[in-house]
């Protein structure tokens, strides 16, 4: 029997629009990837956090496995985007549970889980560990007139000109095409400090002031990077062009912490 394959990125998105893919309840979807390593005599170990629709499976590297192991994991990609799930991180670990390489790309998706394991050798790994999120979180209806963008200063003068392309920098995980927004200045400030204290780099803040009536925004149950933080958060898949959007000077942050009877020191 012949299988098919979502190969591209472009396919699972087209698949979507159409409303082929949609994001299946956490429980089933465990189910089937659970029956479907097991087919193939692998043991997984899957954990699930509920609140976000996020899980992680771990399995096992059998260096006496008779099947390809890369075969499988082509198929499990294609099953866990069928069932409207994205592999965010993987890892593989060598036995004493030593993170020896970390695949966290910022292309996309296919070079992701696919190119990136061609020229692995597994037999110098013992434990592979993937991480999934949903597609598609809940759809949010009520949008403020204002959202808040935290971004890397190095492509302010590329965000001057193009807007806000969806890409999948600037994250914990790997996120295929989004752009993530905060619901206030205030939740904007903590996640500009919290992106540089990461990532070592100066970042900004941006307000979309013309939201788009027509853009599908969806709530981010993880909390907008930092989930210690109650951070609410939305994210789109749409552009946002240059005209609907400024940049938040010092003087505006200045000026807001003023505003809360707080001062800059």
């Amino acid at each position: 029997m012949e299988r098919k394959y979502i190969l591209t990125y472009k396919d699972f998105i087209e698949k979507i629009n159409e409303g082929l893919i949609k994001t299946h309840k956490i429980d089933k979807s465990i189910q089937i990837i659970n029956k479907f390593l097991k087919t193939y005599n692998l043991i997984p170990r899957i954990s699930a956090d509920k609140r976000t629709s996020d899980f992680s499976v771990e399995v096992d590297i059998d260096h006496n496995f008779k099947y390809n192991f890369y075969n499988i994991l082509s198929e499990l990609k294609t099953l866990t985007m069928n069932l409207g799930y994205f592999p965010a991180l993987v890892i593989l670990k060598k036995k004493k549970n030593f993170l020896d390489k970390l695949f966290k790309k910022k292309d996309k998706i296919t070079k992701y889980i696919d190119d990136s394991f061609k020229d692995v050798n597994f037999n110098e790994f013992e434990i592979i560990s993937i991480f999934y999120e949903s597609k598609y979180d809940k759809v949010v209806k009520n949008i403020p007139d204002k959202l808040y963008h935290v971004f890397n200063l190095n492509i302010k003068d590329k965000i001057i000109k193009n807007g806000l392309i969806p890409k999948s920098k600037n994250k914990n995980s790997f996120h295929p095409e989004r752009i993530y927004f905060a619901y206030t200045l205030n939740d904007a400030l903590q996640l500009k400090y919290k992106f540089e204290q990461v990532y070592k780099q100066p970042s900004g803040i941006l307000e979309y002031f013309n939201i788009n009536s027509k853009f599908v925004f969806y709530e981010d149950p993880r909390g907008g990077f930092d989930k210690e933080k109650n951070i609410r958060s939305i994210y789109t898949y749409n552009n946002i062009s240059p005209k609907d959007i400024k940049f938040i000077s010092d003087s505006d942050i200045t000026n807001f912490y003023k505003s809360l009877g707080e001062h800059l020191y």
